[in-house]
């Protein structure tokens, strides 16, 4: 939930596209644009350190 909360606070997922507010304490999600946005993320790998 705080990484929801984070999202949506700070913009990255906007209102009537991946949440909707039905009330002041729930959010429904838009699985469909929160899997859009994740597809569209660059890709990250972690380097093993070198010995």
């Amino acid at each position: 939930m705080n990484t929801i909360r984070g999202r949506v606070s700070s913009g990255i997922w906007a209102q009537d596209l991946h949440f909707k507010r039905i009330s002041e304490r729930t959010l429904v999600l838009n699985l469909n644009a929160i899997t859009d946005w994740f597809n569209q993320q660059p890709h990250f790998t972690t380097s093993k350190p070198k010995h």
